[in-house]
C-alpha cells in the first residue's frame, strides 16, 4: 500500500540547512499497524506529514498502491489525503457545532461521496460500535459536547474507518 524509498527532507532556517529525515526505507501493507516512535525532534511527525499526503516536499520515491506519486503536485496530493487519509489529532478535532453523525460524515464529504452513499456508511459505522442511537433518532442532532471522551474516541474511529489509512499524532496514543 505504502512504499517508501530513500526519502530525505530538509529544512531551511535562516543560512542553515537542516537534514530532518536520512534515506527513509518503508514499506507498510494495507491493514498493517506501524508505530513510528522516536525522542522529540527526530522527524516523526515530519514523516506523518510525508506518509498522510500534507508534505510534498522531500526527495526520494513514494509509491502508494504501487503507483509513483513522488512528483505529485499539492493538488494531486490534496486530492489522495482527502479519499484516503484520516488523521487523529490530540485534541481530537471534532466539530463542536454539528451532530455526531455530521463528524462521522465529513470525512466522505471531503472525498466527493454522494449523499446516499455517505448516509449508508454513517449508519453502518455508527451501528458497529453501538452507537447508532446518533444517526437513527431525534438525538441524531446531539451536539458533540455533549458526549463523554468515552463516546467521542469511537467517534473518531469511525470517522477514521470512512477512509484507507490512519495516522495518529504520537501523544495521543501513549498518554
Amino acid at each position: 500500500m505504502i512504499r517508501l524509498e530513500n526519502i530525505n527532507k530538509y529544512y531551511q532556517q535562516g543560512d542553515s540547512q537542516f537534514h530532518v529525515l536520512h534515506d527513509i526505507n518503508l514499506n507498510i501493507d494495507a491493514g498493517e499497524l506501524v508505530a513510528i516512535i522516536g525522542e522529540s525532534g527526530s522527524g516523526k511527525s515530519t514523516l506523518i506529514n510525508i506518509i498522510g499526503f500534507l508534505d510534498d516536499k522531500f526527495e526520494g520515491t513514494y509509491y502508494y498502491n504501487d503507483e509513483p506519486i513522488h512528483d505529485y503536485d499539492r493538488k494531486d496530493f490534496s486530492k489522495l489525503r482527502n479519499e484516503n487519509v484520516g488523521f487523529v489529532f490530540q485534541n481530537f478535532k471534532l466539530l463542536r457545532d454539528v451532530s455526531v453523525a455530521e463528524n462521522v460524515a465529513l470525512p466522505l464529504l471531503y472525498a466527493g461521496k454522494k449523499r446516499a452513499e455517505i448516509k449508508e456508511r454513517v449508519s453502518e459505522v455508527l451501528s458497529k460500535v453501538g452507537l447508532a442511537v446518533y444517526f437513527f433518532n431525534d438525538t441524531a442532532t446531539t451536539e458533540i459536547y455533549t458526549l463523554s471522551l468515552h463516546d467521542a474516541l469511537p467517534i473518531l474511529v469511525m470517522k477514521i474507518n470512512c477512509l484507507k489509512i490512519c495516522l495518529v499524532g504520537s501523544n495521543s496514543v501513549f498518554r
